[in-house]
């Protein structure tokens, strides 16, 4: 999404908004504050930081207990936050698993961490940060008569499940390709499966096609018009698509659906910067801020952009500021420590 040309600067303000959807983010969960350093873990040095997602993408939004295990130590629990992040501090280096339980609607989840041993500088053991990524998997219940019934109640006949349960593996893989290729054989054999609908569209968002991610999810809302999250992915493909009065539209929706999603915050600030709505695009990336996470983060790009029009220029800068202290990996850094100097020398 990109600013009109006369508020440009001469790096152009692309360096600030528009690579959101191109961006890898770079920055691991930090799971909250310490809450209780006297904790000794398993005795170690290392940290095990993760993020738990709903199928689709969307953040994990509940706080649940989440179980370390380990065939030398023993169990440890912590819980996540609002966002799904949570974190174990002061583990030492063997094999580990993280054991999630969330509920009837997806499956266990148990997966496995190898902490290596910790490099050493001056005779110190230095500890190390090991992430992990859990992406939640519908329950899919085989029933009698060989059919089986997916976690929002939909009759899902077997072959069509299994293929949707493969398209996920293959996503989470970064195999998009091969995994729109399942989804296309469980759509075959069962044209009303939403879910399936709903990832197509994600795994199209991904590849960058979102031309082609906005068919399948427009059938997905067709046969569930209040569900959250082809709500959430129509709207983001909609903003990429530069449509931001439709975009707006359904994200308004999305996020009266979960206001407590930073994503959907974030991309209805875009999809207003774009409508040139610029008090109402800070008041939702304020919110995403608020909210926090890896978009909250990310919002604070887009509340430079909303800053510059508004000619606060100092502002701009400290937001951009801001974000790099967050977010220091991030691939245009030097581009963006080049649009803070500029706005600095013109305030």
């Amino acid at each position: 999404m990109c600013i009109p040309a006369s508020l440009r600067t001469s790096l152009t303000l692309m360096a600030i908004v528009c690579s959101l959807a191109a961006i890898a983010y770079s920055q691991s969960s930090n799971g909250g504050i310490d809450t209780d350093p006297a904790d000794p873990g398993t005795g170690g040095v290392n940290s095990i930081d993760g993020k738990i997602y709903y199928p689709g993408g969307r953040r994990f939004d509940q706080r649940i207990e989440v179980k370390l295990t380990s065939v030398n130590s023993a169990e440890h629990f912590t819980y996540t936050d609002s966002n799904g992040a949570f974190t174990f501090r002061r583990i030492r280096p063997g094999s580990y698993h993280i054991v999630v339980d969330v509920g009837k609607e997806f499956e266990p989840v148990n997966e496995t961490v190898d902490i290596m041993s910790s490099g050493r500088a001056h005779g110190q053991s230095m500890g190390q940060t090991f992430t992990v990524q859990i992406n939640l998997t519908p329950v899919i219940r085989t029933l009698p008569a060989a059919r089986t019934v997916s976690a929002r109640g939909m009759a899902v006949p077997q072959e069509a499940a299994a293929s949707y349960k493969q398209a996920l593996k293959l996503g989470q893989a970064g195999e998009r390709a091969k995994a729109i290729e399942e989804l296309k054989k469980a759509l075959a054999i069962y044209p009303e499966f939403m879910l399936a609908l709903n990832e197509m569209g994600v795994q199209y968002i991904r590849l960058h096609q979102p031309d082609k991610a906005a068919d399948p999810l427009r059938a997905a809302l067709k046969i569930a018009p209040d569900a959250f999250a082809p709500q959430l992915n129509y709207g983001i493909a909609l903003v990429q698509m530069k449509s931001y009065e439709q975009a707006s539209a359904f994200l308004k929706k999305a996020v009266g659906e979960d206001g407590s999603s930073a994503e959907a915050r974030l991309y209805l600030g875009e999809a207003l910067i774009g409508l040139g709505d610029y008090g109402n695009a800070k008041v939702q990336l304020q919110r995403a801020v608020e909210i926090g996470g890896d978009d909250g983060i990310e919002a604070h790009r887009y509340l430079a952009a909303v800053l510059i029009e508004t000619g606060k220029k100092s502002d701009a800068a400290t937001e951009l500021e801001t974000y790099l202290r967050l977010n220091p990996k991030v691939k245009d850094a030097q581009k963006i420590n080049q649009v803070i100097r500029e706005l600095r020398a013109g305030t």
